[in-house]
């Protein structure tokens, strides 16, 4: 009623006064820190809209520690490229700005004068306490669905660009979402808090990348756009295949790294390849018969025979360190860690392997068994590791979880129609492929199907994971690609729900069935029934050596 009696021109000075108090510029009157610690939790639309609102959000916009927080909240970087550039002094690309346009990214000198700045205005936090604020967010891990959200296709071909190189059909996933469930388990409370901090394992490098101050003068704008470019890639199907030759009989067995290609074979050998030049180095020759599985590591080769032994191999020379023997029948897979000499931990590691004996064996580097696991009905098809935990699945149609260092059973996933083929676990999910042509995708922490993956005609042979991709090979000749965090979002609105709709369909390079897989950030690379190892390489018009 005191404002209506006011005159024109009193009221005029009040409502002036209340908008300077009502609509105050958060950003600009917060301390940097804080402003580049809030907008480090947006996506990267909402940041180009945020590029636009005004000269000191523009600025603070730009700066890189926005774009670190926001790009680790996503997805995963190197931390050993990423020391290699901090104590080589490397400038990481051009100091390139992000800005909107029509056109798509456009690289603009990263100075005062690209946001419009005078110089003064120039914005420079303390690094310092920017780490230390990024730092308390706790687990990557932990941000909601909004936080993580991902850019739909369109979006990218809008901002990026498109191509014209197209394999298979493709649709726009989206965002993940942290699984919820209310099942519960008989073993779930004894065994959760021993669940649950395994859990937390891959988010360490992520979590010291955000809070050493070692890291911030890295242009993160330029490694975000490296990143967004690969993900167009891979979602649009922008693809290079590069095949050869390995073996004069089929390819059972693949693994890679940025050094070398290592394949074993039906012909009883293993060849280790130059990963670029594709040349050969050298063959080892030790199983007499199919050698079945293998994995290495920067100091160690251990593979697995239907000779029934294990082999312990100097990756670097290739010479023969150990065979060990106790399995019966064929050794079907093998997983280790090493000690951490560096660490002064000696003694600890452990070599997993199964077999056609129905059983899991656990081994000390030295030859000596530890523990022999029994349980299974069936011949042991694969096993993973991870931490202190061994998943092994098999035949009986059943995937089971040991605890590595007790030997107990902690649990048992039931649900395939007929025997497992291949099984991955990294700590949060586990995902299986079976002779009933499906892949399932199990909570870790709960034991329970979150989704059933359809599409193959076939067995399902071959899986491999990382934070993004689910990628299967099987005896149809084909590998799917699926995103990961459309599975995840999909099964929280449907738990256990069939999907069936992959992002990208591999099948064009594929003349026999796939054996075994691996993928990297960048790269699929499959070995064959016909001797074939093809490599598709997403990494087109991108630096990938980040990720």
């Amino acid at each position: 009623m005191l404002l209506t009696s006011l005159p024109t021109t009193s009221i005029a000075s009040v409502t002036s006064k209340l908008n300077s108090l009502l609509q105050r510029d958060f950003i600009s009157l917060l301390p940097s820190e804080l402003s580049i610690y809030i907008l480090s939790f947006l996506t990267h639309e909402t940041l180009f809209k945020v590029l636009q609102v005004s000269k000191k959000w523009n600025s603070v916009s730009q700066d890189s520690g926005v774009w670190r927080g926001s790009l680790l909240r996503q997805w995963t970087v190197r931390k050993d490229v990423l020391d290699r550039i901090v104590e080589n002094g490397e400038r990481v690309g051009e100091s390139v700005a992000l800005s909107m346009s029509d056109s798509g990214y456009q690289p603009v000198p990263s100075s005062g004068q690209s946001s419009g700045l005078a110089s003064n205005q120039t914005f420079q936090p303390s690094q310092t306490a920017l780490a230390t604020l990024l730092s308390r967010r706790g687990s990557v891990n932990s941000v909601s669905s909004d936080t993580l959200g991902l850019h739909d296709s369109g979006y990218l071909e809008k901002h990026l660009g498109t191509s014209s190189q197209q394999i298979g059909s493709s649709s726009q996933p989206p965002p993940i979402d942290e699984l919820s469930t209310s099942q519960t388990l008989s073993s779930a409370i004894l065994n959760r808090n021993f669940l649950a901090s395994l859990q937390k394992l891959s988010d360490k490098h992520e979590l010291e990348i955000l809070s050493h101050e070692k890291y911030a003068q890295i242009d993160w704008k330029y490694i975000y756009r490296q990143r967004l470019i690969l993900e167009r890639n891979w979602k649009s199907g922008v693809v290079s295949l590069k095949e050869f030759k390995g073996h004069e009989e089929a390819a059972y067995c693949v693994q890679f790294d940025d050094d070398k290609l290592v394949t074993g074979s039906r012909d009883s050998t293993i060849k280790v390849w130059d990963a670029k030049s594709h040349q050969l180095r050298f063959t080892l020759a030790g199983h007499t018969s199919s050698v079945l599985c293998l994995q290495f590591d920067s100091k160690y080769l251990i593979s697995g025979s239907s000779d029934a032994t294990i082999i312990i191999w100097d990756i670097a020379s290739g010479k023969l360190l150990r065979t060990i023997m106790g399995h019966e029948e064929h050794v079907l897979g093998v997983k280790f860690f090493a000690d951490d000499v560096s660490s002064g931990i000696v003694g600890k590691g452990r070599i997993v392997s199964c077999s056609r004996d129905k059983t899991v064996k656990i081994w000390r580097f030295n030859g000596k068994l530890v523990r022999t696991l029994k349980g299974h009905r069936a011949a042991v098809n694969c096993v993973a590791l991870k931490g202190g935990v061994v998943v092994s699945a098999s035949g009986d149609r059943t995937i089971k979880i040991w605890n590595l260092e007790t030997g107990d059973l902690i649990r048992n996933l039931v649900g395939h129609m007929r025997g497992i083929a291949c099984v991955q676990f990294d700590g949060k999910i586990i995902v299986s492929g079976s002779s009933d042509n499906a892949v399932k995708v199990w909570s870790f922490l709960t034991g329970q199907c979150i989704a059933t993956l359809t599409g193959h005609s076939d067995l399902v042979r071959a899986l491999h994971i990382n934070s993004d991709w689910i990628v299967s090979g099987g005896y149809d000749e084909k590998v799917k690609i699926w995103d990961r965090r459309a599975v995840m979002e999909k099964s929280a609105e449907n738990p256990s729900g069939e999907q069936s709709n992959c992002i990208r369909e591999l099948c064009n390079g594929h003349e026999s069935r796939v054996y075994c897989l691996q993928i990297s950030a960048s790269k699929v690379v499959c070995c064959t029934q016909d001797a074939r190892i093809l490599i598709w390489d997403f990494g087109r018009d991108c630096e990938t050596r980040f990720f």
